[in-house]
């Protein structure tokens, strides 16, 4: 009978918080079967689903830029699906050399018994000295078109090619095309051997000046002051052009000393009046005459967002 006392009073003592050192006789253990076993409540779990904020992405308008960082020589062709390059067009000039960063017209004299030498001595000997400076007349055109681009090219010019052809004269230049369909259709801005800034337009194979005005210093003469633009010098120009329903408007910037700072050199504005059937969108690409040219950090990208 005391043993049952005992261990009844051991069960209710911790209920009653007695220490357990009070205790002077063992506690009784009472293991429950495996049916009786209870396990202890299982914690929730909860799952927290962060607040995310999602900022939207601008999306950015076309562009295409060329640090000329592939050692490539990209060689005249009469048809754009016949070029080399994704990118480019040479459409005249003989080669197009890219190496270090730096793309460039062929410098000095075309190598005796190469192809573009004697293709230009036979096809157009008079502006090219006998087909030695085939990049008298080049024109590099992109092979990605644009309807309102901003363009932009640094160049260095290394020398003249004093050619005794009736075409090299005042009007000649380093210039930026801009919605070019052919060789009959096009704009173009720049500057000038003449030391002028322009824009112009060529409608069927017939030009009309939209802007021109003085930039660099000095008198142009053909024979003793062949080009007022500076050589040996990293000169930028930079083009915006604007197609508004039945209205384009160009502005042409100058960068004179590649400080980062375009100050606008002329503004036009031309009536939208492409060829029948043409595209609104045209190319964009650099035209240089009678020298022998460098391009570094060439860029050109819609303005219009998709």
């Amino acid at each position: 009978m005391k043993k049952h006392l005992l261990a009844a009073g051991a069960l209710l003592l911790p209920l009653l918080c007695f220490p357990l050192t009070d205790i002077t006789e063992p506690v009784l253990t009472v293991n429950p079967t495996a049916s009786e076993t209870v396990s202890p409540p299982s914690t929730p779990t909860v799952t927290v689903t962060p607040s995310i904020t999602v900022t939207p992405t601008p999306t950015e308008p076309p562009h295409f830029a060329s640090g000329f960082d592939d050692a490539t020589v990209l060689e005249e062709t009469d048809r754009m699906d016949r070029s080399a390059s994704p990118e480019w067009w040479l459409n005249s000039g003989g080669w197009f050399l890219q190496q270090g960063g730096i793309g460039s017209t062929w410098i000095g004299e075309a190598p005796a018994g190469s192809r573009w030498r004697e293709l230009y001595n036979r096809t157009n000997s008079w502006d090219t000295d006998r087909g030695m400076h085939p990049q008298n007349l080049f024109r590099l055109i992109t092979r990605t078109a644009w309807r309102s681009p901003e363009q932009r090219v640094y160049f260095r010019i290394r020398g003249d090619n004093l050619s005794a052809s009736a075409n090299r004269e005042k009007s000649n230049g380093v210039l930026l095309f801009l919605q070019y369909r052919d060789s009959d259709n096009l704009y173009y801005a720049g500057v000038r051997v003449d030391g002028s800034a322009v824009i112009k337009k060529k409608l069927a194979g017939v030009y009309t000046t939209l802007a021109e005005a003085p930039w660099f210093p000095g008198m142009y003469n053909r024979e003793t002051s062949p080009n007022l633009i500076p050589h040996q010098a990293w000169i930028g120009l930079r083009t915006v052009m604007q197609t508004d329903g039945e209205t384009v408007t160009i502005q042409l910037y100058v960068d004179p000393d590649r400080s980062g700072f375009w100050i606008l050199a002329l503004q036009a504005e031309a009536a939208n009046d492409p060829p029948r059937d043409a595209a609104e969108s045209g190319y964009g690409g650099i035209r240089t005459d009678f020298m022998d040219v460098e391009f570094d950090d060439y860029r050109i990208e819609e303005t219009e967002k998709p």
